[in-house]
């Protein structure tokens, strides 16, 4: 994958392919990586902190937002568990912090 290489908290799509070739001892594999789709548009991740419990079980934690107003839409969902505290809002990927969202 040389020449592509994403800003932070960007998607990046892979596709492998594999290659078969025949050598004199039968079949051979090999894989190939290509770069098949860039998204340069940030994306946003919802971070809850938690009375109890784990965040895991928060379904917004592992959406992917393509907007802060987004992320804050489903930081409002988020905020009908009463086991979250506050929401840190960061950028997808790195994890850069962005925001805390309050109630």
């Amino acid at each position: 994958m040389t020449g592509v290489s994403p800003a932070v908290g960007c998607s990046l799509r892979v596709r492998k392919d594999i290659q078969l070739f025949e050598a004199d001892d039968g079949f051979m594999t090999t894989t190939r990586e290509c770069a098949t789709e860039v998204d340069m548009s940030p994306s946003f991740r919802l971070r809850p902190i938690m009375r109890q419990g784990t965040a895991s079980s928060v379904p917004e934690t592992w959406t992917h937002y393509r907007s802060v107003d987004d992320a804050r839409a489903g930081a409002k969902h988020m905020y009908h568990d009463d086991r979250v505290l506050r929401i840190m809002l960061v950028m997808d990927g790195a994890g850069t912090f962005v925001d805390w969202i309050e109630r």
